[in-house]
């Protein structure tokens, strides 16, 4: 896993639902309420407020069709390491075993 597998779901005009709550006003229940999620591959949700209970769809309807949405990508490059710290972590080298000095020494640092 990288910086490249993160997506930016903060878009508002690409979200599919505004919110998981299950509740619309003031007293009906939260998110902490939820005791199970469902997600199905076509964009729908399922909820459960109690584990005996069956799923129920989430009160909110779908905003979007999720298939006419593409994620941009979150972050444009990893996060660099402090000066400092790679110089530490190059000290570190000779407790290692030879193969893995090649990442160690690859780490962006600013």
């Amino acid at each position: 896993m990288n910086h490249t597998d993160f997506r930016n779901y903060d878009i508002k005009d690409q979200m599919v639902y505004h919110s998981i709550s299950p509740g619309k006003k003031a007293h009906d229940p939260t998110v902490t309420n939820l005791r199970e999620i469902h997600y199905q591959s076509k964009g729908k949700i399922q909820i459960n407020l109690q584990f005996q209970d069956e799923l129920t769809d989430l009160p909110q309807g779908i905003l979007k069709k999720p298939c006419m949405i593409h994620h941009q990508r979150r972050y444009t490059d990893g996060l660099k390491i402090s000066n400092k710290k790679y110089d530490h972590l190059q000290d570190l080298k000779s407790t290692l075993a030879d193969e893995v000095y090649s990442f160690y020494e690859n780490l962006p640092y600013e």
